[in-house]
């Protein structure tokens, strides 16, 4: 609700909290300017997709489309299949706009999906990208563990 720009955050080491919608856009334009950046995400994070395809076209438009026209029981098959392909594209391809870091990013989405089996076509809702962004191109951590805010820092279980 206080956020408003990441410049006030420069030379600064920042903890986000919560992998929402605005937690991960802020992640990503924290890490920017920021000296370090984590995140902390209680359990599981949403599903990630991409906010677009390889082909420019907006992902949510498809994954809501095979969502609500499946049914749930398909849904984690099929989403299973779906993000074997996305690891794939991501590997070997992913169009000829894709540069190194898109691929990066594509990979650690696929990566962080399929070790938590979230699908985007579960019950389980989708995320954006942002903070996994972050953490490929600007080195953000994330952490899944619980936290003890001590003085003027956070002490997490992993380190």
């Amino acid at each position: 609700e206080n956020y408003k720009k990441p410049e006030i955050f420069r030379g600064q080491r920042v903890l986000v909290v919560g992998a929402g919608e605005s937690g991960s856009d802020i992640c990503n334009e924290i890490a920017e300017e920021a000296d370090k950046v984590a995140i902390a995400v209680r359990g599981k994070h949403g599903h990630l997709i991409p906010r677009k395809q390889a082909d420019g076209r907006v992902t949510d438009l498809n994954t809501n489309r095979c969502r609500y026209s499946n049914p749930y029981v398909l849904g984690d098959w099929v989403g299973y299949v779906n993000q074997l392909a996305k690891k794939t594209v991501a590997k070997y391809g992913g169009g000829k706009n894709t540069d190194e870091s898109e691929r990066a990013v594509l990979q650690k989405i696929g990566e962080l999906n399929m070790s938590q089996g979230t699908s985007a076509f579960s019950k389980f809702g989708c995320k954006n990208e942002g903070f996994v962004t972050a953490m490929v191109t600007k080195g953000a951590e994330l952490h899944r563990d619980t936290f003890v805010l001590e003085k003027n820092k956070a002490v997490f279980a992993d380190g």
